[in-house]
């Protein structure tokens, strides 16, 4: 019976894939011990918590996780942004459209209220396996919304937060809670990750290895900080590049 759903689903479900940095370098072993959670994890509901400082890669990895998981789920919502979108009288509310519209894809169901959205919820997720990410999600009264959304997804489904603050989550933890901590990137993958930005390769040209590695201390690590550093490089070809390569070097 579940196959046959499946399958009527596949032809309503759009398996969109969502956009994530061109050049991957350091994750695979986060993705690979997420998706294997999501995979030959317990038949119940579970929470896994992605967490570390801002610009480390936790949206990164969890968009990775979804776009390689998605089908093995009935339906599946990543939503962006939960600590803007969250704000206001109104962020519940927008948020539950937001669900809404991903996981009925092809049903018009309009939402006038928390109340008939947490009603229209329920039942949509009660007999679908749902693989539900939220991603930034920073505040008590998000947790405190998310956990009680937990007892009205069917058994099977899965749900990924990211967020740069885990004594919340640890406040509020549940025994199902499984928590990942994404940490900065070693000297080598980090050099590998700046290059493929810079150069279009995992490593730099000879003339330029030093000012690298200059430049790849100065990010401490962090992806993003490797991505735009690295982007400021135009291709070795290019005459300028050296001096695009020094201004990166003398970054304070």
């Amino acid at each position: 019976m579940r196959q046959k759903i499946v399958e009527d689903l596949d032809g309503k479900i759009p398996r969109f894939c969502l956009s994530i940095p061109r050049y991957l370098v350091g994750i695979d072993d986060q993705v690979q011990r997420i998706s294997s959670w999501l995979q030959d994890g317990p038949p119940d509901v579970g929470i896994l918590s992605i967490w570390g400082i801002g610009g480390i890669g936790k949206t990164t990895i969890a968009k990775r996780v979804f776009n390689l998981n998605l089908r093995s789920f009935d339906a599946g919502s990543f939503l962006c942004d939960i600590a803007q979108t969250f704000k206001g009288s109104q962020g519940l509310l927008r948020l539950q459209k937001q669900l809404v519209s991903e996981i009925l894809v092809g049903r018009r169901r309009k939402i006038r209220s928390v109340d008939e959205g947490i009603w229209t919820i329920r039942k949509a997720m009660s007999s679908k396996r749902v693989l539900l990410v939220l991603d930034d999600v920073e505040e008590n009264d998000q947790v405190d919304a998310i956990l009680g959304m937990q007892n009205w997804f069917c058994p099977g489904s899965k749900i990924i937060i990211t967020t740069r603050n885990q004594q919340f989550i640890k406040a509020h933890r549940p025994d199902n809670i499984r928590m990942v901590e994404v940490d900065t990137l070693l000297q080598t993958p980090s050099l590998k990750l700046f290059c493929w930005h810079a150069f279009g390769e995992e490593d730099p040209p000879e003339n330029f290895t030093d000012l690298a590695n200059r430049v790849v201390a100065r990010c401490g690590g962090l992806p993003l900080a490797l991505r735009i550093f690295g982007s400021f490089v135009i291709l070795p070809k290019c005459r300028c590049v050296g001096k695009h390569i020094g201004d990166i070097g003398h970054y304070p």
